[in-house]
């Protein structure tokens, strides 16, 4: 339920999204973000797309750049193309999982030092920081993510 009492409904990824950036702190969040003096930008890596897009609405809502991408093979095909400051991933993805993943990316010179928190049922010994995906919430995921970026 809403602060109105209405019903929300919770698979409805967009209207939930909707209504997430319209409370109050959002637009102070967005004028927040334009006067910070970097931009961080974030790969999100997780095959649900529900997921992707939760997490990708909170950090957007909190100043970051946010890519998405479904599986260890597409976040491959992303990091070679762009720097990111921090990659968010979960372990169990088709076709390339989580460590297999990281594995991969540890072994580009760029990336050897990005932090990586994972987001995921159990940690992955190559992550830098985990939250559980069944029980996470958006202060805890903000606060690990400022912590890996040391801010």
């Amino acid at each position: 339920f809403d602060e109105k009492y209405d019903m929300i409904p919770v698979l409805y990824i967009p209207e939930i999204l909707k209504r997430f950036r319209s409370l109050r702190g959002y637009d102070v969040k967005k004028f927040e973000a334009k006067t910070q003096l970097h931009i961080y930008k974030v790969l999100v890596v997780d095959d649900s797309q529900t997921t992707r897009q939760i997490v990708a609405g909170i950090l957007g809502t909190n100043g970051f750049m946010v890519d998405e991408a479904v599986d260890g093979i597409n976040a491959m095909e992303m990091v070679k193309s762009r720097q990111y400051d921090l990659i968010v991933t979960d372990d169990a993805m088709p076709r390339m999982n989580g460590e297999i993943f990281l594995d991969n990316l540890r072994q580009m010179a760029n990336y050897v030092e990005v932090p990586v928190l994972v987001m995921a049922a159990k940690p992955i010994e190559k992550g830098n920081a985990f939250i559980s995906k069944a029980d996470f919430k958006r202060g805890d995921l903000i606060q690990k993510i400022k912590d890996l970026l040391h801010e």
